[in-house]
């Protein structure tokens, strides 16, 4: 398969041919793997596309945060019904691999898209960037009684 141009696409989870909505599996490693088929708008062109999700202890909760972005709701695993229900943003990328470079495609979610865990008005951040000697103007001494940065 020729290299897909890298970057950030839409992508909507779509049945595979034989009507499933996944092969489930292990990796070579031991780790469950779970393939789900998408349907990715890659400059205009629809592209059918798989997206290989990992569950081990470290990385269950992301995989099904991924699964969870694409629409499901479920408790069962085995039952991926709505999995197609919300379009997300696929990052496609290059990756080298027992020494050939192929695709890598990845379902984004908020650890892609950073938030802030600890929100706050928009009035109060800018009360404490003043504190800090803010001002967008550098120079401030970060409230520290040290002279400020020579840039």
């Amino acid at each position: 398969m020729a290299l897909d141009k890298a970057g950030v696409y839409k992508g909507r989870a779509t049945k595979r041919v034989d009507g499933s909505w996944a092969q489930y599996g292990e990796s070579s490693g031991g780790n469950l793997e779970l393939i789900l088929d998408f349907n990715i708008q890659i400059d205009g062109t629809p592209q059918r596309r798989s997206i290989v999700l990992y569950f081990s202890t470290a990385s269950r909760e992301f995989s099904v945060e991924r699964l969870r972005a694409c629409g499901w709701k479920g408790t069962n695993i085995a039952d991926l019904t709505g999995v197609d229900a919300n379009e997300v943003d696929i990052e496609i990328r290059q990756e080298e691999y027992e020494g050939k470079t192929r695709n890598k495609y990845e379902i984004m979610t908020g650890g892609g898209r950073f938030s802030t865990k600890n929100p706050i008005d928009p009035k109060m951040f800018a009360a404490k960037f003043e504190a800090m000697g803010g001002g967008g103007q550098g120079g401030g001494n970060g409230g520290s009684g040290a002279p400020p940065p020579p840039f």
